[in-house]
């Protein structure tokens, strides 16, 4: 977020920080210089992350997968977009590899619906239980907090 407009305004205001502007980036970004950021500046940044993802989403074709009535109900967690890359193993679950032409992508949108990006083509139906079992281990791998509308969860990732 931090332009060459910015750090150069600092410079004049503040003098001469010793470093150079690429320099001060990578102590910002390592986390050894703390920048807080605006809500607007916030807000800024993920607009920038979603118009720079956005050309890779869309060369997937996206179904809509319903929860059938009386199934078990999908989880959230907070790292919710799963990647899904499918080999003759089985299958291996992460977050990113948008470059790849045969990852899918996985986002419950609700506890009923999921989207499902993947080069396949687009339709509208029901998920098994065990596609929902499998659905929802893969939302909560890695993730630290589970969001469910269920009580008590099987067959998923704990944190």
């Amino acid at each position: 977020m931090l332009r060459v407009r910015t750090f150069e305004a600092g410079v004049k205001q503040f003098g001469d920080p010793g470093v150079s502007f690429a320099e001060f980036q990578e102590l910002v970004r390592s986390r050894k210089i703390p920048v807080a950021l605006t809500k607007n500046e916030e807000l800024e940044l993920m607009t920038n992350q979603a118009t720079a993802i956005m050309p890779w989403l869309l060369k997937r074709n996206w179904s809509v997968r319903v929860v059938p009535i009386s199934a078990p109900e999908l989880v959230s967690s907070d790292l919710p977009v799963k990647s899904l890359t499918r080999t003759a193993e089985g299958f291996t679950v992460s977050t990113g590899r948008l470059a790849w032409p045969n990852t899918e992508f996985l986002f419950a949108i609700s506890k009923y619906v999921l989207l499902h990006g993947r080069s396949g083509p687009a339709r509208v139906d029901d998920l098994s239980p065990g596609a929902i079992r499998d659905l929802n281990f893969a939302t909560t791998w890695n993730a630290t907090q589970i969001f469910s509308a269920e009580p008590t969860l099987e067959n998923v990732a704990t944190p």
